[in-house]
């Protein structure tokens, strides 16, 4: 992800793309490029408009943001496909019992389209295929759409179901991924589903008859 602090050479970076092609960097144009990119390090921009503009073919025309996109992260299938082998190889690793964080919102929202992280745990192997084709068709559309909606802020395991259930408070998730993106992910997404299995958990817990006190003889 560009920080604030290569916004300026980000900048100036897609102003001297637009001066090599002779076009205009309008101030509504750099938003738009910014907007596009912003997710992405500076470093991995700057080297695929390199490459861009060294290829034969394409770079006798003005790059598009979909073009550096493409060169970073491949199509939408690549993408969808990688994120995938990464669902599989944690719900192998990890199991369902532990609550896990991805780096990435759009493997949230899919898992729970999907009915949560202890379903896609319970997949078997001959189910993979099947489960893997829905993942990368419901991922891709995510992809291609603006609109990703809330994401839920972790994926609840067995232990934390539980616990809830009977009014405990959850534990640390696992973090899969890039640390620091996993935790972007967790603070920024939904908790509603957590609070209410919380406040489920209570009612249950409130709900249990109490024990007799005993009496003194």
């Amino acid at each position: 992800m560009i920080d604030s602090v290569d916004l300026e050479s980000f900048l100036e970076l897609v102003k001297g793309v637009h001066t090599y092609y002779a076009k205009d960097l309008t101030k509504a144009l750099a938003k738009i490029w910014w907007n596009g990119l912003c997710d992405l390090e500076y470093q991995a921009i700057s080297d695929a408009l390199n490459r861009y503009m060294r290829n034969t073919d394409q770079g006798r025309f003005m790059p598009k943001i979909a073009d550096v996109r493409l060169l970073i992260t491949g199509n939408t299938k690549d993408v969808a496909m990688q994120a995938f082998s990464r669902l599989e190889q944690a719900a192998g690793r990890l199991g369902a019992y532990k609550s896990v964080v991805f780096d990435d919102p759009i493997i949230h929202r899919v898992v729970q389209d999907m009915g949560g992280w202890m379903d896609i745990c319970a997949t078997t192997e001959a189910e993979w295929p099947f489960r893997g084709k829905e993942f990368v068709d419901r991922y891709r559309s995510y992809l291609t759409t603006a609109a990703l909606g809330p994401h839920p802020a972790v994926l609840l395991g067995y232990i934390d179901t539980t616990n809830a259930a009977r009014g405990f408070p959850f534990m640390d998730p696992v973090l899969v991924g890039d640390p620091e993106r996993a935790k972007q992910v967790h603070s920024m997404g939904s908790q509603e589903h957590i609070t209410t299995l919380a406040t489920l958990g209570r009612a249950m817990r409130d709900a249990l008859p109490k024990p007799a006190s005993s009496s003194s003889p």
